[in-house]
Protein backbone atom coordinates (compact mmCIF):
# COMPACT_ATOMS: atom_id res chain seq x y z
CA UNK A 1 0.00 0.00 0.00
CA UNK A 2 1.37 3.54 -0.55
CA UNK A 3 -0.65 6.83 -1.39
CA UNK A 4 0.93 6.44 -5.40
CA UNK A 5 4.08 5.01 -7.22
CA UNK A 6 5.97 4.77 -4.01
CA UNK A 7 5.82 1.42 -3.13
CA UNK A 8 6.81 -0.18 -6.41
CA UNK A 9 10.55 -0.56 -5.48
CA UNK A 10 8.95 -2.91 -2.80
CA UNK A 11 6.57 -4.40 -4.56
CA UNK A 12 9.78 -5.40 -7.26
CA UNK A 13 12.31 -6.67 -4.58
CA UNK A 14 9.00 -8.88 -2.98
CA UNK A 15 8.48 -10.36 -6.28
CA UNK A 16 12.36 -11.30 -6.72
CA UNK A 17 12.92 -12.59 -3.01
CA UNK A 18 9.05 -14.08 -2.44
CA UNK A 19 8.43 -14.70 -6.63
CA UNK A 20 5.45 -17.64 -5.55
CA UNK A 21 3.30 -14.87 -3.34
CA UNK A 22 0.56 -13.11 -5.31
CA UNK A 23 0.72 -9.36 -4.75
CA UNK A 24 -1.69 -6.77 -4.74
CA UNK A 25 -0.94 -3.42 -4.62
CA UNK A 26 -3.19 -0.28 -3.71
CA UNK A 27 -2.75 2.94 -4.81
CA UNK A 28 -4.62 5.77 -2.54
CA UNK A 29 -4.20 8.13 -5.31
CA UNK A 30 -7.53 9.20 -4.39
CA UNK A 31 -6.65 10.56 -1.11
CA UNK A 32 -2.69 11.50 -2.31
CA UNK A 33 -0.36 12.93 -0.70
CA UNK A 34 -0.40 11.82 2.66
CA UNK A 35 2.38 14.33 3.44
CA UNK A 36 0.60 16.99 3.98
CA UNK A 37 -2.28 15.64 5.77
CA UNK A 38 -2.69 15.69 9.90
CA UNK A 39 -1.87 12.49 11.70
CA UNK A 40 -5.52 11.88 12.33
CA UNK A 41 -6.51 12.25 9.16
CA UNK A 42 -4.05 10.09 7.44
CA UNK A 43 -4.60 7.31 10.25
CA UNK A 44 -8.65 7.56 9.21
CA UNK A 45 -7.60 6.82 5.50
CA UNK A 46 -5.68 3.96 6.46
CA UNK A 47 -7.98 2.40 8.64
CA UNK A 48 -11.13 2.80 5.84
CA UNK A 49 -8.61 1.68 3.25
CA UNK A 50 -7.69 -1.72 5.41
CA UNK A 51 -11.92 -1.93 6.12
CA UNK A 52 -12.49 -1.76 2.04
CA UNK A 53 -9.57 -4.35 1.25
CA UNK A 54 -10.47 -6.91 3.89
CA UNK A 55 -14.22 -6.99 2.72
CA UNK A 56 -13.25 -7.88 -0.57
CA UNK A 57 -9.82 -9.26 -0.28
CA UNK A 58 -8.06 -12.30 1.67
CA UNK A 59 -5.15 -10.41 2.44
CA UNK A 60 -2.25 -12.33 4.87
CA UNK A 61 -0.21 -9.32 5.34
CA UNK A 62 0.33 -5.76 4.66
CA UNK A 63 2.74 -3.88 4.03
CA UNK A 64 2.30 -0.31 4.52
CA UNK A 65 5.14 1.06 1.93
CA UNK A 66 4.77 4.34 2.85
CA UNK A 67 6.58 6.41 5.35
CA UNK A 68 4.23 8.87 6.25
CA UNK A 69 1.33 6.50 6.26
CA UNK A 70 4.04 4.79 8.77
CA UNK A 71 4.80 7.32 10.72
CA UNK A 72 1.54 8.48 11.60
CA UNK A 73 -0.94 5.39 11.17
CA UNK A 74 0.98 2.23 11.82
CA UNK A 75 0.61 1.92 15.99
CA UNK A 76 -3.15 2.58 15.05
CA UNK A 77 -3.46 0.28 12.71
CA UNK A 78 -2.05 -2.18 14.85
CA UNK A 79 -4.29 -1.77 17.47
CA UNK A 80 -7.66 -2.02 15.38
CA UNK A 81 -6.80 -5.13 13.11
CA UNK A 82 -5.50 -7.12 15.97
CA UNK A 83 -5.52 -10.21 13.63
CA UNK A 84 -3.87 -8.59 10.68
CA UNK A 85 0.07 -8.80 10.12
CA UNK A 86 1.62 -5.46 9.09
CA UNK A 87 5.34 -4.45 7.91
CA UNK A 88 5.72 -0.50 7.81
CA UNK A 89 9.04 0.88 6.21
CA UNK A 90 11.18 3.61 8.11
CA UNK A 91 13.79 6.31 6.55
CA UNK A 92 17.20 4.10 6.66
CA UNK A 93 19.25 6.78 8.76
CA UNK A 94 20.70 4.67 10.98
CA UNK A 95 23.22 2.96 8.60
CA UNK A 96 23.98 6.31 6.76
CA UNK A 97 24.66 8.08 10.13
CA UNK A 98 27.24 5.32 10.93
CA UNK A 99 29.49 6.21 8.14
CA UNK A 100 30.49 9.77 9.92
CA UNK A 101 29.44 11.40 6.70
CA UNK A 102 27.18 14.44 6.10
CA UNK A 103 23.90 13.10 5.67
CA UNK A 104 20.91 14.68 4.09
CA UNK A 105 17.45 13.32 4.66
CA UNK A 106 14.79 13.65 2.59
CA UNK A 107 10.79 13.21 3.23
CA UNK A 108 7.22 14.34 3.20
CA UNK A 109 6.61 17.69 5.69
CA UNK A 110 4.24 15.00 7.90
CA UNK A 111 6.78 12.15 8.14
CA UNK A 112 9.11 14.89 9.72
CA UNK A 113 6.90 16.17 12.18
CA UNK A 114 5.94 12.60 13.39
CA UNK A 115 8.60 10.14 12.64
CA UNK A 116 9.69 8.68 16.08
CA UNK A 117 13.28 7.64 14.29
CA UNK A 118 13.53 10.89 12.69
CA UNK A 119 12.56 12.90 15.47
CA UNK A 120 15.65 10.40 17.08
CA UNK A 121 18.36 11.84 15.15
CA UNK A 122 17.15 15.41 15.22
CA UNK A 123 17.73 15.57 19.05
CA UNK A 124 21.06 14.43 18.37
CA UNK A 125 21.46 17.79 16.85
CA UNK A 126 25.15 16.50 15.18
CA UNK A 127 26.64 18.46 12.22
CA UNK A 128 26.60 15.41 10.25
CA UNK A 129 23.36 15.22 9.79
CA UNK A 130 20.74 17.45 7.71
CA UNK A 131 16.83 17.61 7.22
CA UNK A 132 14.47 18.87 3.84
CA UNK A 133 11.22 17.61 3.80
CA UNK A 134 8.71 18.27 0.65
CA UNK A 135 5.48 19.50 1.03
CA UNK A 136 3.99 17.39 -2.33
CA UNK A 137 6.82 16.16 -4.08
CA UNK A 138 4.98 12.98 -3.99
CA UNK A 139 1.88 14.24 -6.09
CA UNK A 140 4.13 15.75 -7.99
CA UNK A 141 6.50 12.61 -8.86
CA UNK A 142 2.53 10.67 -9.43
CA UNK A 143 1.76 13.13 -12.08
CA UNK A 144 5.52 12.65 -13.86
CA UNK A 145 6.34 9.14 -13.46
CA UNK A 146 7.63 9.10 -17.26
CA UNK A 147 8.29 12.72 -17.83
CA UNK A 148 10.76 12.97 -14.70
CA UNK A 149 12.58 16.23 -16.22
CA UNK A 150 9.84 18.41 -15.16
CA UNK A 151 11.07 17.73 -11.57
CA UNK A 152 13.97 19.28 -11.50
CA UNK A 153 12.76 22.72 -10.64
CA UNK A 154 11.02 20.92 -7.73
CA UNK A 155 14.19 19.96 -6.69
CA UNK A 156 16.47 22.95 -7.12
CA UNK A 157 16.15 24.08 -3.78
CA UNK A 158 18.63 21.16 -2.70
CA UNK A 159 21.15 22.89 -4.30
CA UNK A 160 21.69 25.00 -0.65
CA UNK A 161 23.45 21.51 0.95
CA UNK A 162 25.94 21.22 -1.43
CA UNK A 163 28.02 23.70 0.48
CA UNK A 164 27.65 21.07 3.21
CA UNK A 165 29.90 18.51 1.19
CA UNK A 166 26.40 16.26 1.45
CA UNK A 167 27.98 12.63 0.88
CA UNK A 168 24.36 10.04 1.87
CA UNK A 169 21.14 10.88 0.79
CA UNK A 170 18.19 9.00 2.92
CA UNK A 171 15.55 8.55 0.93
CA UNK A 172 12.57 9.26 3.70
CA UNK A 173 9.70 8.84 1.40
CA UNK A 174 9.19 5.83 -1.42
CA UNK A 175 8.65 7.93 -3.95
CA UNK A 176 11.84 9.16 -4.02
CA UNK A 177 13.71 6.31 -4.81
CA UNK A 178 11.93 6.75 -8.46
CA UNK A 179 14.11 10.48 -9.17
CA UNK A 180 17.71 9.30 -7.63
CA UNK A 181 18.81 10.58 -11.17
CA UNK A 182 17.25 13.92 -10.83
CA UNK A 183 18.42 13.87 -7.11
CA UNK A 184 21.80 13.43 -8.24
CA UNK A 185 22.42 15.64 -10.64
CA UNK A 186 21.84 18.55 -8.29
CA UNK A 187 23.97 16.50 -5.73
CA UNK A 188 26.85 14.68 -7.36
CA UNK A 189 28.31 12.08 -6.09
CA UNK A 190 25.98 11.07 -3.33
CA UNK A 191 24.98 7.59 -1.84
CA UNK A 192 21.36 6.73 -1.38
CA UNK A 193 20.27 4.85 1.66
CA UNK A 194 16.41 3.24 1.71
CA UNK A 195 14.96 0.81 3.58
CA UNK A 196 12.48 -1.10 0.88
CA UNK A 197 15.37 -4.28 1.23
CA UNK A 198 15.21 -4.32 5.10
CA UNK A 199 11.16 -4.37 4.04
CA UNK A 200 11.35 -6.86 2.34
CA UNK A 201 13.55 -9.35 4.43
CA UNK A 202 10.98 -8.78 7.09
CA UNK A 203 8.17 -9.94 5.13
CA UNK A 204 9.88 -12.88 4.55
CA UNK A 205 10.98 -13.59 7.90
CA UNK A 206 7.07 -12.86 9.30
CA UNK A 207 5.55 -15.24 6.46
CA UNK A 208 7.87 -18.02 7.97
CA UNK A 209 7.05 -17.00 11.86
CA UNK A 210 3.52 -17.46 10.72
CA UNK A 211 4.19 -19.89 8.45
CA UNK A 212 2.33 -18.46 5.88
CA UNK A 213 4.69 -18.97 2.85
CA UNK A 214 2.87 -19.42 -0.18
CA UNK A 215 3.75 -23.55 -1.18
CA UNK A 216 2.72 -23.46 -5.00
CA UNK A 217 4.96 -24.24 -7.31
CA UNK A 218 4.13 -21.51 -10.10
CA UNK A 219 4.82 -18.13 -10.10
CA UNK A 220 2.46 -15.71 -8.12
CA UNK A 221 0.53 -13.18 -9.72
CA UNK A 222 0.47 -9.16 -9.43
CA UNK A 223 -2.22 -7.15 -9.08
CA UNK A 224 -2.84 -3.29 -9.26
CA UNK A 225 -5.64 -1.16 -7.93
CA UNK A 226 -6.42 2.24 -6.78
CA UNK A 227 -8.82 4.20 -5.16
CA UNK A 228 -8.91 6.61 -7.66
CA UNK A 229 -10.08 3.75 -10.42
CA UNK A 230 -7.78 6.05 -12.37
CA UNK A 231 -6.97 3.50 -15.60
CA UNK A 232 -4.09 5.96 -16.78
CA UNK A 233 -2.48 5.75 -13.95
CA UNK A 234 -2.67 2.18 -13.42
CA UNK A 235 -1.24 1.21 -16.57
CA UNK A 236 1.61 3.54 -15.61
CA UNK A 237 2.04 1.95 -12.64
CA UNK A 238 1.91 -1.75 -14.62
CA UNK A 239 4.91 -0.38 -16.48
CA UNK A 240 7.10 -0.24 -13.50
CA UNK A 241 6.63 -3.59 -12.43
CA UNK A 242 9.69 -6.02 -13.24
CA UNK A 243 8.68 -9.03 -16.03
Amino acid sequence: MDSGAGGILVLNLTKILLPNENLLYFADFLNSPYGNKKPSTISNIMFNNIKHLNNHFKIKLYVIACNTATATSLDYLRRNFPDQIFVGIEPAIKPAFETNYNTLVLSTYTTFRYSKLIKKYRELNSQKLFFYPFKSLAKTIDKNLFNQSNLLSHLTVLKKYKKHNIKNVVLGCTHFNLIKEQISSILSNVEFFESSGGVVKRIQQLLIENDLINSQNELGKVDIISSSNNSVFISQLQKLIIK
